[in-house]
């Protein structure tokens, strides 16, 4: 099927990826010659499409054939296990468990700038088993089984993303993020490695104050004044391989509830890094990485995601899993945008970084980084999913067939419009007093003293001959817990905290003084 076209993929050198064409459109290797089989003029066809996420790869044959030959020709793309029949009257005729994807510039030329290709006027529409269209004349679409409402995507605050956990892979990133940044907070599971090395990295790298947050329940106790006054004082938030469900969890106490407002509140800025790319906007995929064959019988997942940008899904490391998850990633993307009316999917890969930000009411997206990234606008307004089974168990694959869509692909310098920007009054997350740090705090109603020299400290009491000592830095890492007698000292090791908070408590966890001193 791939040479009947009037022009025809060769493949006379190596094969080609999908993410090969984005790096260069004028590889040598993207042979295309019309010289074989005319069968359809004016096309250029490719086969096991979905299945090896070969869209963008299409979409740049198109585009290179007009840089060299200044003819613009139409693409389609037929999923396994499907086939496209096309009658003496030019109407072709989708059947299968996939699909046959259409593409084609519209209103303008392709653009290529430094051997990539960027800009918009990519459209795009997808037909399914049964379903007709009339190459002649590809405005007219045959009628899809839902109809679909696409909600406008808004953003309020300033937007980075990437799928990468070392510094060195981000370093741009990070000097984008960091410009004008006093006070940051890191946000991360307890006990990340990757989180630890990295929070280092940035204290080395910039002169912001970097506050980091384990979502563990020490960060959550009520003694965490000084961390929560924190949170109020940032206007910058790195989130490390978290989930939207993860901190859900954590606003359970009354620092992931303020926490959860901070990031949620307007005017601020947010690198979201590591899995977090995946969740910025109101949809992510929870599976993708699981199972190569998801997509395929129809079990991909999906979660609401932070919803930083909404309308929006993305998928932060298109190409650079594994050839064999590229169905996951590529029809996620699009199953998403149709079956939750998402306005923009985002595909990327993970060597860019992503950036949203408001400019003149819009949300303005770029991309950075040695690729382009690639911007799916659902412009349908009609949709039908497979319903042909691809085995005896009756399941289907996760492909849809829709009446309107385009591309867009993004660099730093070519800016695509995702949506709306709102430029909200920020919410007041007002200020909490702190007790005094005080030395021999005599509380009146449990008769204990809490004394404090040098790294030591020990309580005394009339009324307890044994305590747990309990002490915080202000970023919420426990330094010591520990039961002791009265007078006995506790000796501190850490020497680089210099405010502490402690707890003391009694056998049964109730909790007998609270306080906060100078590490002397």
């Amino acid at each position: 099927m791939a040479i009947l076209g009037g022009v025809d993929y060769t493949a006379e050198g190596s094969g080609i990826y999908p993410d090969q064409t984005l790096e260069n459109i004028n590889l040598s290797d993207i042979t295309l010659k019309s010289d074989f089989l005319p069968f359809k003029p004016g096309y250029i066809f490719d086969t096991h499409f979905s299945e090896r996420g070969r869209f963008t790869r299409l979409i740049h044959f198109i585009a290179r054939y007009y840089s060299d030959h200044q003819q613009l020709i139409k693409g389609i793309g037929v999923d396994d296990q499907t086939a496209l029949a096309i009658d003496e009257n030019n109407i072709a005729t989708s059947y299968g468990t996939g699909g046959a994807h259409f593409y084609y510039f519209e209103n303008s030329d392709p653009q290529i700038i430094n051997d990539q290709l960027v800009g918009g006027g990519v459209k795009t529409f997808s037909i399914i088993d049964g379903q007709s269209v009339n190459l002649d004349d590809l405005t007219t679409r045959p009628q899809y089984e839902e109809a679909l409402t696409v909600s406008e995507s808004n953003l309020d605050k300033t937007i980075f993303a990437q799928q990468q956990t070392e510094y060195s892979q981000m370093g741009p990133l990070f000097t984008d993020f960091f410009t004008g940044a006093d006070s940051v907070i890191l946000i991360s599971n307890p006990g990340d490695s990757e989180a630890g090395v990295l929070v280092n990295d940035l204290r080395n790298s910039f002169e912001s104050e970097i506050t980091w947050i384990e979502l563990s329940e020490t960060s959550n106790s009520a003694l965490q004044v000084e961390l929560r006054n924190k949170i109020r004082q940032a206007g910058h938030f790195i989130i490390f391989n978290v989930s939207p469900e993860e901190l859900d969890d954590f606003a359970s106490g009354q620092t992931g509830q303020l926490l959860q407002r901070a990031i949620n509140n307007a005017g601020i800025t947010i690198a979201a890094v590591g899995s977090t790319a995946n969740a910025i906007g109101q949809k992510y995929c929870i599976n993708c990485e699981d199972d190569p064959l998801a997509s395929f019988s129809g079990s991909l997942q999906f979660s609401d995601g932070f919803n930083f940008i909404s309308s929006t899904i993305v998928i932060a490391d298109t190409y650079a899993f594994s050839t064999d998850f590229y169905e996951n990633k590529t029809s996620a993307g699009h199953w998403a945008a149709m079956k939750y009316g998402l306005s923009n999917s985002i595909f990327l890969q993970d060597e860019t970084y992503l950036k949203v930000y408001g400019s003149d009411q819009e949300a303005s997206l770029t991309v950075h980084g040695s690729v382009p990234g690639i911007v799916f606008h659902n412009m349908a307004t009609e949709y039908s999913n497979v319903i042909f089974g691809n085995d005896a168990n009756g399941l289907t694959r996760q492909i849809v067939g829709f009446n309107e869509g385009s591309y867009s692909f993004a660099d730093e310098n070519y800016i695509v419009q995702v949506g709306e920007f709102i430029n909200r009054e920020p919410e007041d997350l007002g200020w909490e007093n702190n007790e005094n740090p005080v030395t021999g705090i005599n509380d009146v109603i449990t008769g204990v003293k809490l004394f404090q020299d040098g790294n030591s400290l020990w309580f005394d009491s009339g009324n307890y001959d044994h305590l747990n000592i309990s002490v915080y830095s202000i970023s919420g890492q426990e330094l010591i817990k520990t039961n002791a007698s009265r007078r006995d000292r506790v000796i501190l090791q850490e020497k680089s905290h210099t405010i502490v908070l402690v707890l003391l408590t009694d056998i049964e966890n109730n909790v007998i003084l609270r306080s906060k001193f100078l590490f002397k």
